[in-house]
């Protein structure tokens, strides 16, 4: 009896075996493969000049559908990952954008819910900006300049020159719209003559390139009566005529005609046509600071243009000028200033521009700074005082006492050092006395 009842339990112990092991197995093995990933992935944008960084998030196991929560640095973004839930090997993408100047650390923490078991996973994933590279997305500065001139007369309609300056060259595009346009401006610029009326600008950066101060303006071109005068003086002419005739008798006598001669004048016809007066416009253009700078001409005078604003341009204009060669050059320039470059519009050197009749020609001075770091120079103050011993000088340390405190302390050390070596030659003077007694006693002759 007792055998039968340890085998109905070995039986039983079997069966519960056989049973409950594949079932705990069926739910418990399963729990070990939940995953989901997280992935992360940063580039620059050298268009929009940030950081474009792509978080992946991947239900990558294969156990049912899952429900996730995602925070990007602590904001609930789960939103741009529905449709919810994500199904066995789905995946859901979530793009962040910073700026090329952001170095920080940031953080994408996910937690996955599946639908099957309601077992929850947490994952965290972190990307440090500061080890990415931005320099092929850094862009460098352009600034570019529109400057009209006065109206001129050519002969046939009035003309009002604008000159075009883009620095660095080939950095943006230029234009100008407006009667007779669009004039389209590239490289480094030019110029071009208008008709009177209202124009607009506008400047577009070229690619790897950002524009600095102005990038669009205004502008009115004028219009300008011809400058020639003539000047015309009637002709005069004056004929008097006399005839004399004798009445004819029985004698005759010869007929007298008398004929005044003819007189004609004419004054000669004057005609004045004045050449066409030109300018000239000094452009100044400062970068990284702003500053008053100073200019010198033999021929203009000399003069100042202040910047007030870096990468805009200030300046002063000449009109009413003959044609003629004119020089025009920057003075001493400040700590930390100096000239990238100096061009005139019509292609002269500054310092020899050759104005024609009616001619605007603008002349641009563009200039950089640099930070000067300051010296400072200490001098030590010392003072010697002498002493009565071979020639040797105490340098003592600067107290800072008055002149006539310190007159007062050397007059003291010098009495102190008088009166040391008296006593020091009194003591020589007692010992070579009793010396000379001690020998004059022991003398024996």
């Amino acid at each position: 009896m007792g055998g039968n009842s340890w085998g109905r339990r070995a039986l039983r112990i079997s069966m519960v075996t056989l049973l409950v092991v594949p079932i705990v197995g069926y739910f418990a093995a399963p729990a070990s493969a939940h995953a989901q990933d997280v992935s992360v992935s940063g580039v620059c944008n050298a268009d929009t000049q940030q950081w474009d960084i792509t978080w992946t998030i991947t239900n990558d196991r294969g156990y049912g559908p899952a429900t996730i929560t995602a925070l990007l640095d602590g904001v609930d973004v789960s939103s741009t990952l529905d449709p919810q839930p994500i199904p066995d090997a789905g995946r859901r993408t979530v793009v962040s954008h910073y700026s090329l100047d952001d170095l920080g650390t940031h953080t994408m923490r996910t937690t996955a819910k599946w639908s099957r078991d309601g077992y929850i996973r947490t994952v965290r994933e972190s990307i440090d900006l500061s080890e990415l590279d931005s320099s092929e997305c850094r862009k460098s500065p352009v600034s570019v300049q529109v400057s009209p001139g006065s109206c001129v007369w050519d002969g046939q309609a009035s003309l009002t020159p604008v000159a075009v300056t883009i620095d660095p060259e080939s950095g943006a595009t230029v234009t100008i719209e407006g009667p007779g346009g669009p004039y389209v401006f590239s490289g480094s610029g030019g110029s071009a003559s208008l008709l009177p009326g209202d124009y607009s600008w506008s400047a577009a950066a070229a690619g790897g390139y950002e524009l600095t101060g102005n990038t669009s303006g205004e502008f009115t071109a004028g219009s300008c009566e011809p400058p020639t005068t003539t000047t015309t003086q009637p002709t005069t002419t004056t004929t008097e005529a006399t005839t004399t005739t004798q009445p004819t008798t029985t004698t005759t006598e010869a007929t007298t005609t008398t004929t005044q001669p003819t007189t004609t004048t004419t004054e000669a016809t004057t005609t004045t046509t004045e050449s066409p007066s030109g300018s000239i416009t000094i452009s100044k253009v400062s970068l990284v600071s702003t500053g008053t700078f100073a200019f010198e001409s033999s021929t203009l005078g000399s003069f100042e243009l202040t910047t007030t604003e870096t990468g805009t341009a200030v300046s002063e204009s000449f009109t009413g000028l003959d044609a003629g060669v004119y020089d025009v050059g920057e003075g001493d320039l400040g700590a930390g200033w100096s000239l990238d470059s100096a061009s005139c519009s019509d292609g002269s050197d500054p310092g020899a521009i050759s104005l024609e009749a009616g001619e605007d020609v603008t002349c641009t001075f563009t200039n950089s700074y640099t930070e000067v770091e300051a010296t400072t120079v200490t001098n030590a103050t010392t003072t010697s005082v002498p002493t009565t011993s071979a020639t040797t000088t105490q340098t003592l340390p600067f107290t800072g006492a008055s002149s006539s405190e310190t007159a007062g302390a050397a007059v003291a050390l010098v009495l102190l050092g008088g009166l040391t070596l008296l006593v020091m030659r009194k003591q020589e003077d007692s010992t070579v006395q009793a010396d000379v007694a001690h020998r004059l006693d022991n003398y024996k002759p």
